[in-house]
Protein backbone atom coordinates (compact mmCIF):
# COMPACT_ATOMS: atom_id res chain seq x y z
CA UNK A 1 0.00 0.00 0.00
CA UNK A 2 1.43 3.42 -0.49
CA UNK A 3 2.27 5.21 2.31
CA UNK A 4 -0.24 8.42 1.78
CA UNK A 5 -3.33 5.57 1.42
CA UNK A 6 -1.80 4.27 4.83
CA UNK A 7 -1.71 7.04 6.08
CA UNK A 8 -5.36 8.24 5.48
CA UNK A 9 -7.03 4.67 6.58
CA UNK A 10 -5.66 5.43 10.34
CA UNK A 11 -7.67 8.73 10.03
CA UNK A 12 -11.27 9.63 11.05
CA UNK A 13 -10.94 13.84 10.76
CA UNK A 14 -7.55 15.00 11.27
CA UNK A 15 -5.27 15.52 8.64
CA UNK A 16 -1.32 15.34 7.68
CA UNK A 17 1.21 17.71 7.43
CA UNK A 18 3.14 17.45 4.29
CA UNK A 19 5.95 17.12 6.20
CA UNK A 20 4.23 14.35 7.94
CA UNK A 21 3.64 12.46 5.23
CA UNK A 22 7.00 12.84 3.62
CA UNK A 23 8.67 11.70 7.02
CA UNK A 24 6.35 8.95 7.88
CA UNK A 25 7.20 7.40 3.80
CA UNK A 26 11.00 7.99 4.50
CA UNK A 27 10.84 6.29 7.80
CA UNK A 28 8.46 3.50 6.57
CA UNK A 29 10.19 3.11 2.81
CA UNK A 30 13.76 2.95 4.55
CA UNK A 31 12.85 0.33 7.21
CA UNK A 32 13.09 2.81 10.46
CA UNK A 33 9.63 2.18 11.39
CA UNK A 34 6.94 -0.19 11.81
CA UNK A 35 3.54 1.96 10.10
CA UNK A 36 1.33 -0.03 11.66
CA UNK A 37 3.08 1.32 15.49
CA UNK A 38 2.66 4.78 14.34
CA UNK A 39 -0.64 4.01 12.73
CA UNK A 40 -2.29 2.29 15.90
CA UNK A 41 -0.77 5.26 17.54
CA UNK A 42 -3.02 8.08 14.98
CA UNK A 43 -6.23 5.51 15.22
CA UNK A 44 -6.28 5.89 18.97
CA UNK A 45 -5.69 9.60 18.80
CA UNK A 46 -8.62 9.81 16.13
CA UNK A 47 -11.09 8.02 18.42
CA UNK A 48 -10.69 4.74 16.16
CA UNK A 49 -9.36 2.62 18.35
CA UNK A 50 -10.15 2.78 22.75
CA UNK A 51 -6.64 1.37 23.33
CA UNK A 52 -2.86 2.80 23.61
CA UNK A 53 0.21 0.70 23.85
CA UNK A 54 2.25 3.80 25.29
CA UNK A 55 2.32 6.88 27.87
CA UNK A 56 -1.33 8.86 27.55
CA UNK A 57 -0.59 11.79 25.29
CA UNK A 58 0.40 15.29 26.85
CA UNK A 59 0.82 19.11 25.84
CA UNK A 60 4.44 20.52 25.35
CA UNK A 61 5.13 23.02 28.25
CA UNK A 62 8.26 24.42 26.58
CA UNK A 63 7.37 27.92 25.17
CA UNK A 64 8.35 27.20 21.35
CA UNK A 65 5.96 23.99 21.28
CA UNK A 66 3.15 25.35 23.54
CA UNK A 67 -0.14 24.69 22.81
CA UNK A 68 1.71 21.24 20.45
CA UNK A 69 0.91 17.70 21.81
CA UNK A 70 2.74 14.59 21.54
CA UNK A 71 2.00 10.67 21.76
CA UNK A 72 4.48 8.30 22.07
CA UNK A 73 4.60 5.50 19.49
CA UNK A 74 6.89 2.39 20.49
CA UNK A 75 8.76 0.41 17.98
CA UNK A 76 11.25 -2.31 18.53
CA UNK A 77 13.99 -0.14 18.67
CA UNK A 78 12.56 1.08 21.41
CA UNK A 79 12.73 -1.73 23.43
CA UNK A 80 16.29 -1.27 25.30
CA UNK A 81 15.25 1.73 27.03
CA UNK A 82 12.47 0.96 28.00
CA UNK A 83 13.52 -1.86 29.49
CA UNK A 84 16.33 0.34 31.22
CA UNK A 85 13.99 2.53 32.44
CA UNK A 86 12.08 -0.20 34.20
CA UNK A 87 15.47 -1.42 35.80
CA UNK A 88 16.06 1.76 36.97
CA UNK A 89 12.57 2.11 38.24
CA UNK A 90 13.11 -1.16 39.90
CA UNK A 91 17.13 -1.39 40.93
CA UNK A 92 16.50 -0.79 44.33
CA UNK A 93 13.76 -3.89 44.54
CA UNK A 94 16.54 -6.27 42.72
CA UNK A 95 19.71 -5.12 44.14
CA UNK A 96 18.98 -4.94 47.55
CA UNK A 97 18.09 -8.24 47.86
CA UNK A 98 20.14 -10.97 47.97
CA UNK A 99 19.27 -13.16 45.03
CA UNK A 100 21.06 -16.41 43.25
CA UNK A 101 22.11 -15.49 40.08
CA UNK A 102 19.12 -17.30 38.39
CA UNK A 103 16.77 -15.46 40.69
CA UNK A 104 18.56 -12.17 39.15
CA UNK A 105 18.29 -12.96 35.84
CA UNK A 106 14.85 -13.95 36.31
CA UNK A 107 13.82 -10.81 37.74
CA UNK A 108 15.59 -8.88 34.94
CA UNK A 109 13.77 -10.97 32.82
CA UNK A 110 10.32 -10.46 34.26
CA UNK A 111 10.99 -6.25 33.76
CA UNK A 112 12.06 -6.86 30.69
CA UNK A 113 8.38 -8.55 29.88
CA UNK A 114 6.83 -5.69 31.98
CA UNK A 115 8.46 -3.16 29.91
CA UNK A 116 7.39 -4.97 26.37
CA UNK A 117 3.73 -5.27 27.27
CA UNK A 118 3.38 -1.89 29.81
CA UNK A 119 0.71 0.83 28.73
CA UNK A 120 3.28 3.85 29.63
CA UNK A 121 6.32 2.67 27.25
CA UNK A 122 7.77 5.30 25.95
CA UNK A 123 9.15 5.88 22.35
CA UNK A 124 9.47 8.49 19.62
CA UNK A 125 6.60 11.20 19.27
CA UNK A 126 3.96 11.89 16.76
CA UNK A 127 3.51 15.54 17.35
CA UNK A 128 0.32 17.67 16.33
CA UNK A 129 -2.19 20.48 17.00
CA UNK A 130 -5.13 19.58 18.00
CA UNK A 131 -7.76 22.02 15.98
CA UNK A 132 -11.72 22.00 15.84
CA UNK A 133 -12.06 19.63 12.85
CA UNK A 134 -9.24 17.62 14.21
CA UNK A 135 -5.83 17.15 14.84
CA UNK A 136 -3.25 17.77 12.42
CA UNK A 137 -0.40 15.99 12.53
CA UNK A 138 2.66 18.24 11.93
CA UNK A 139 6.25 16.05 12.42
CA UNK A 140 7.41 12.64 13.37
CA UNK A 141 10.07 13.45 16.10
CA UNK A 142 13.09 11.46 17.90
CA UNK A 143 12.56 11.44 21.71
CA UNK A 144 15.90 13.23 22.21
CA UNK A 145 15.54 16.31 19.81
CA UNK A 146 15.10 19.53 21.61
CA UNK A 147 11.76 22.06 21.29
CA UNK A 148 13.84 24.06 18.87
CA UNK A 149 14.82 21.29 16.56
CA UNK A 150 11.03 20.61 16.28
CA UNK A 151 9.91 23.95 15.95
CA UNK A 152 12.04 25.01 13.15
CA UNK A 153 10.89 22.02 11.22
CA UNK A 154 7.19 22.95 11.84
CA UNK A 155 7.35 26.41 11.91
CA UNK A 156 5.75 26.69 8.64
CA UNK A 157 2.90 24.48 9.19
CA UNK A 158 1.27 25.77 12.37
CA UNK A 159 -0.31 28.61 10.57
CA UNK A 160 -2.63 26.16 8.56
Amino acid sequence: MLPIKELESYLKTGKYSELFIKEYAYYINNGIYEPDFIGREIEYLEGKSPNTTTKKESIFKGILLKGLWHKHFFDAQHIPTNCLNMLEKNEKKILNKNLTDKEFLNSILNLVHKSVVSHDKTGDWIVYKKTDSGNFYLTIAKHTETDEVIYNRIEKYLTK
